[in-house]
């Protein structure tokens, strides 16, 4: 067998029907599910009320999280952390509510991955971002302006032509592009919808699903609007939604999902609490302190979350 180098392996092998569900992973498996999971870059994540830093290489996830990844016993889990540590694999640092775990040498594992990654990744990105906007809002002035623009800049010159090619197409293009994005909003945002409809039904693990909830934006806001509440608010619910998903022991949603059922779990606990006023009836100022008044009003009767530190 050879012994050297090196593969890439993509995430979603652990989605494959190969990689069989509902047992415990052995000791190889669970060591390629913390590369995988760990941050390819950094970021901060909010873990009940609390803003932690979460850098490129490090995974923040409670004992509980692991034991339901891993299908073990919390105790199995704390002795295999402690292995890696001892032979120098990872880093372990205890930190409150939770566990901050560094893969050491990450960059090795990672540095073929990155490069690929962020090949692919503006590929798909610059493909579907040119192909939607360009085709609806520029056809029109691209094909006027490019026309005239590359014919006359490739005969005389790229940079001349082009210039005055994409300056007269885009401006047009863009502004009415723009205007029939305004019109038709709601239009664009199920067109959206669409486009992401497989990354939607798709299963993610709880902690990815949550950080990809929390960056949308528009959804936020309309959650905001919905309950009344400031964003910053919404965005520490959801935080609080995702360690009630590892509380009663679910690992893995589709971003679909998690939004549906958050949005029936809020509403219970409106219903339940009755903190949340009426939409629109008043304005919670989004300060810290007003924030972590309501959340503990809101979830004083919740399930006691798991967030025990490795000693």
């Amino acid at each position: 067998m050879i012994s050297n180098g090196y593969i890439s392996i993509h995430r979603k092998i652990f989605n494959h029907w190969l990689f069989e569900r509902g047992r415990a992973l052995t000791s190889l498996e669970a060591w390629l599910v913390l590369i995988s999971e760990a941050n390819y870059s950094d970021k901060k994540v909010y873990i009940k009320g609390q803003l932690i830093e979460c850098k490129r290489g490090q995974l923040v996830n409670s004992i509980k999280t692991y034991s339901s990844l891993f299908n073990w016993s919390e105790k199995k889990v704390k002795i295999f952390l402690n292995l890696l540590k001892r032979e120098k694999m990872i880093t372990i640092e205890g930190i409150k509510y939770t566990t901050r775990l560094t893969i050491c040498n990450y960059d090795k594992y990672q540095t073929i991955g990155l490069t690929e990654g962020l090949t692919e990744g503006l590929t798909k990105g610059l493909t579907e971002g040119l192909t939607e906007g360009l085709t609806e809002g520029l056809t029109e002035g691209l094909t006027e302006g490019l026309t005239k623009g590359l014919t006359e800049g490739l005969t005389e010159g790229l940079t001349e032509g082009l210039t005055e090619g994409l300056t007269e197409g885009l401006t047009e293009g863009l502004t009415e592009g723009l205007q029939h994005n305004k019109d038709n909003n709601v239009n664009n945002v199920n067109k959206n919808n669409d486009n992401t409809s497989k990354r939607s039904a798709s299963l993610f693990f709880v902690d990815e699903v949550k950080d990809i909830v929390i960056q949308n934006q528009p959804w936020v806001e309309a959650v905001s609007r919905r309950l009344g509440i400031d964003v910053q608010t919404v965005r520490i619910l959801v935080a609080d939604f995702s360690d009630h998903l590892h509380t009663i022991g679910v690992s893995k949603k589709s971003e679909r999902d998690f939004k549906s059922h958050f949005s029936n779990w809020a509403r219970k606990v409106a219903s339940q609490k009755k903190e949340f006023p009426e939409p629109r009836a008043q304005n919670i100022e989004a300060t810290p302190g007003r924030q972590s008044s309501i959340l503990s009003k809101l979830l004083q009767d919740d399930e006691t979350r798991l967030g025990q530190n490795l000693s």
